[in-house]
């Protein structure tokens, strides 16, 4: 009893110390694959498969702590286990995180107020892969990494509280709202005044003044909401009438205008002025507006020469124009007239100088006046003709004397006006050469022509009286 009680002891420190310093690999191996000395405790990732997790001695089992996942056929992670050592066995007990992934469609406080009916439970990785058949790679860790995600079976949906699946009615629910079911939405055609509800389920009415009729699958206005929109339409309508001068008769009577007092007519419920006519914004009365009151001046007109044309009256003569209430001259034409030498181009719009190959307006255009070239022509053709004048004149006063400039009383040669003359000559310079000018001197007559002198480059050489020959050297 003692040996056995001993041999005991000795296994229980053994046991403890190969606890204490096992160094696992943690592998999934096929369950008939492990040493002897390996697991004592064995779990199937894959409750019908062959491939197994083991927890105990042995580089390919499982240490203590460590969490490995069980998987179904559809690859998801159904449960958590944690590989547990004890004194004589090693076991896989299951392991729950304790906390809800943050997609999950399920959550609450704990797993045990979640109602699983109809839900599927599973587990992932924080931060790893979200979908219900893709989880990730599944590593074997310690510490809680994990989260648990419940989610829906087909056919239903979280219910307000996300704490149970019900049976998903939406589209049944949206249809018969009068919506259109697609991809989990809801969509309302506002043709049908119709819109989404606040949890956009299903449609609603666009307003109360509305109601759902559900053999149309439309909303349609009520009664009360159609005779209060006709109270306030009669309200309106008699208080725009007043306001446009009108006076109101009823619904059927509608807006009365006074046409021969106000210039008012009606149009639609309101009143507006005559044709012709306008609103003064001050006293809130129709006028006449100013094209009108010229359009009827010009037909008033006692003078058939006016007629209405283009927005304006105009002169069938087309020297005149409508003013005062007749066909007058134009002012621009009164003016041309009074102008000396002057005519109106009906061809040109304007007024124009008589012979304007001579003459041209003036700079403030009052006056006709001659041009600077005609006038220097007029003063040479003035010029010649006097220098003609004049020397006809001396002609016919040389024939009358008796004694000439070169004769004496006797009549001999005259010699001494010769030695004058010769005395008189001059020698001008020019560029070609020397000029000398014999000057005879005859400075007797004097009868208005002494003013009259003869010059060769601006250097005078004769004057009135005075023959002289120019030669060059």
């Amino acid at each position: 009893m003692r040996k056995i009680f001993g041999l005991l002891c000795v296994v229980c420190i053994f046991n403890i110390m190969i606890h204490a310093g096992a160094i696992a690999g943690c592998k999934l191996l096929a369950c008939d694959s492990f040493s002897w000395y390996e697991p004592n405790g064995f779990l199937h990732a894959d409750p019908s498969g062959n491939q197994c997790w083991g927890c105990g001695l042995g580089p390919n089992s499982c240490g203590i702590h460590d969490v490995v996942p069980q998987v179904d056929a559809l690859g998801d992670v159904i449960g958590l286990y944690q590989c547990t050592f004890g004194y004589f066995t090693n076991s896989f007990e299951n392991y729950e995180p304790g906390v809800f992934c943050d997609n999950s469609q399920l959550k609450a406080a704990s797993i045990a107020d979640i109602d699983l009916t109809n839900a599927k439970k599973t587990y992932r990785l924080k931060g790893r892969a979200t979908s219900s058949t893709s989880l990730g790679d599944w590593d074997v860790f310690q510490g809680s990494a994990a989260c648990i995600y419940v989610e829906c079976k087909a056919g239903f949906v979280p219910n307000g509280g996300k704490t149970a699946c019900v049976a998903d009615t939406r589209e049944s629910v949206c249809v018969n709202s009068g919506g259109t079911y697609a991809g989990g939405v809801c969509s309302c055609d506002a043709g049908k005044k119709l819109k989404q509800n606040a949890d956009k389920t299903a449609c609603e009415c666009v307003s109360a003044d509305y109601e759902y009729i559900s053999v149309r699958k439309e909303c349609e206005e009520t009664e009360a909401s159609k005779q209060r929109k006709r109270k306030e339409q009669q309200k309106s309508s008699q208080q725009r009438c007043v306001a446009s001068g009108g006076v109101w008769h009823g619904d059927k009577g509608g807006c009365k205008c006074d046409a021969n007092n106000k210039n008012l007519v009606v149009k639609g419920l309101v009143c507006e002025c005559k044709n012709g006519f306008e609103r003064d914004n001050v006293t809130n009365e129709c006028k006449i507006t100013d094209l009108t009151a010229r359009k009827n001046e010009c037909k008033a007109a006692s003078d058939s020469d006016a007629y209405w044309a283009d927005g304006e009256c105009k002169c069938r003569d087309i020297r005149k124009e409508f003013v005062g209430g007749k066909c007058t001259e134009k002012a621009d034409i009164q003016k041309c007239k009074n102008i000396a030498g002057a005519e109106w181009s009906d061809s040109l719009g304007e007024c124009v100088c008589k012979d304007s190959e001579n003459m041209e307006f003036n700079e403030n255009k009052t006056a006709c006046v001659v041009k600077e070239e005609a006038a220097k022509k007029d003063a040479a053709e003035a010029l010649i003709v006097r220098v003609k004048e004049k020397h006809q004149e001396l002609q016919k006063r040389q024939a009358g004397l008796k004694v000439t400039v070169w004769k004496d009383a006797k009549g001999n040669f005259n010699t001494a006006r010769l030695v004058s003359d010769s005395v008189a000559g001059v020698v001008l310079g020019t560029a070609g050469g020397l000029i000398t000018s014999s000057v005879v001197k005859k400075n007797q007559v004097e009868n208005g022509f002494e003013d009259l002198k003869c010059t060769v480059g601006g250097q005078i050489v004769a004057d009135w009286g005075d023959q002289f020959r120019v030669g060059i050297q």
